[in-house]
């Protein structure tokens, strides 16, 4: 009887090591498949990378694109593809693209400048402007994001506000949709 009982232990003690195991092996299996995936869709990004600085826009939005289907989730991918639309005067789809940036990480710095890019580019200077401002103040703390940040939103203001005066001193704010709203 004693023996019995011993190897019904000793059986139980294999059986549950081995679910450990399992369990083990599944979240390992599943840590390299999130891997494997993340390495995709940064290959991809790379190639959008290298793609825009050929000044091959189209195809970088189609890797960028093809990177954010692998990883929907990531500012930086739409922010990238945001402003190869742009250099295709692709505007409005800068402008999305931007928007879904600044969706899934409002203290990602780039977002502001994309939208702002792609509004400057519809001829929404104002809006622009805004745009930036709008990422200035959506920061709770001066801690909450670095100073290269910080600085390159600043820089990106002060271009869209020089902009903006030259566009005021030349009356090209009527077509701007924020006409009605005063300075």
């Amino acid at each position: 009887l004693q023996a019995a009982t011993l190897a019904a232990v000793a059986t139980r003690q294999a059986a549950a090591a081995a679910a450990k195991r399992a369990v083990e092996l599944e979240a390992t299996h599943r840590d390299v498949d999130d891997t494997m995936e993340k390495t995709a869709a940064q290959a991809k990004k790379e190639d959008g990378n290298a793609a825009f600085k050929r000044r091959q826009f189209g195809h970088a939005v189609r890797c960028y694109s093809d990177a954010i289907a692998l990883e929907p989730h990531r500012a930086e991918y739409h922010s990238n593809r945001s402003v190869a639309h742009a250099r295709l005067k692709e505007y409005a789809d800068a402008l999305k693209d931007a928007e879904t940036a600044i969706k899934l990480d409002p203290y990602f710095a780039k977002g502001y400048i994309r939208k702002a890019t792609a509004l400057a580019g519809m001829g929404h200077n104002r809006a622009a402007v805004f745009a930036l401002v709008t990422g200035f103040d959506s920061f709770p703390s001066a801690d909450e994001w670095s100073r290269r940040d910080k600085q390159m939103l600043y820089d990106q203001l002060q271009q869209h506000v020089e902009s903006l005066a030259l566009a005021l001193r030349k009356k090209e704010f009527l077509n701007d949709h924020f006409v009605t709203q005063p300075l």
